[in-house]
């Protein structure tokens, strides 16, 4: 068999290219920027921390025992996901005001008014989807909207489960 210098340098260039073709694609395409990890909601309550990353993964920080905080997680579907959307677009959460701290009170002798309340921690809740970012916050006070979304979303994610039914009510 006779030494062939052109079928040696024809395999070789054989080999750099498929090598060429398998790796420089993933170079040219891969992209650099991490898939979207930011937060959808963070809610910051008295008896819990909860996050709801975009992505669906979910923590939640239960602070009832302040000595032992447990957290939780797991991962929601794409449709509960969806489903919070649709609860922060239904409440109109973009339209609230950033903050409530006055709480209507009646005296004992039957007059209204209100208190003001800024010393008492209160519950943050963080809201992005992905144009806009909106956080509000209230210690007491807070529209029935409000109220109502922060049940919706305890309800979507299952918050009441993992807390016990003392925040069912």
């Amino acid at each position: 068999m006779a030494f062939r210098p052109n079928s040696l340098i024809r395999s070789l260039v054989q080999h750099v290219l498929t090598i060429c073709l398998l790796v420089i694609p993933s170079f040219l395409f891969a992209s650099s920027v991490p898939p979207d990890t930011s937060p959808l909601i963070d809610w910051d309550a008295i008896k819990f921390h909860l996050i709801v990353f975009k992505d669906g993964r979910v923590e939640l920080t239960d602070r009832a025992d302040e000595l032992r905080p447990r957290v939780h997680r797991k991962v929601l579907q794409q449709s509960q996901i969806n489903r919070l959307i649709a609860e922060f677009e239904k409440y109109e959460f973009f339209s609230l005001k950033d903050r409530y701290t006055v709480a209507k009170v009646e005296s004992k002798s039957g007059k209204q008014g209100s208190l003001r309340i800024d010393t008492v921690q209160g519950t943050v809740l963080k809201f992005s989807d992905g144009n806009r970012k909106k956080t509000v916050s209230h210690t007491v006070g807070a529209p029935p909207e409000l109220v109502a979304l922060e049940k919706s979303i305890r309800a979507i994610v299952g918050v009441d489960e993992w807390m016990g039914r003392a925040l069912a009510k």
